[in-house]
């Protein structure tokens, strides 16, 4: 489970899933070529929602699962928003190689 509280990341209450060819944390501990960079033919710049999400999310989660890896238990990512004014905008960058399977939840 990743967890999510107003836009930020709390480790305490997430369980990352464990497995060698499994990369999985919040899009900020990223190395920028990790994830996909706003550039190249992107969706941002072809589509009003996606660079509305590209311009104003400030944290999300990244996961990469390696090829042919299929996990075991579903990647559930909870996003719990308290308080008035407090909604966040998350971005998730979620790439899958050849034959990886992952069922993914958001909450």
């Amino acid at each position: 489970m990743c967890f999510f509280i107003n836009g930020k990341f709390d480790a305490g209450a997430s369980d990352l899933p464990v497995h060698p060819d499994v990369v999985c944390m919040p899009l900020s501990h990223a190395k920028p070529t990790e994830w996909n960079e706003l550039s190249n033919g992107a969706p941002e710049f072809t589509e009003w929602f996606v660079a509305v999400n590209g311009k104003f999310a400030r944290e999300g989660l990244f996961l990469r699962v390696g090829k042919g890896v299929v996990l075991d238990r579903p990647v559930l990512v909870h996003h719990h928003t308290q308080g008035s004014g407090s909604a966040k905008v998350l971005r998730h960058d979620i790439q899958l190689e050849s034959n990886a399977q992952v069922t993914l939840i958001h909450w």
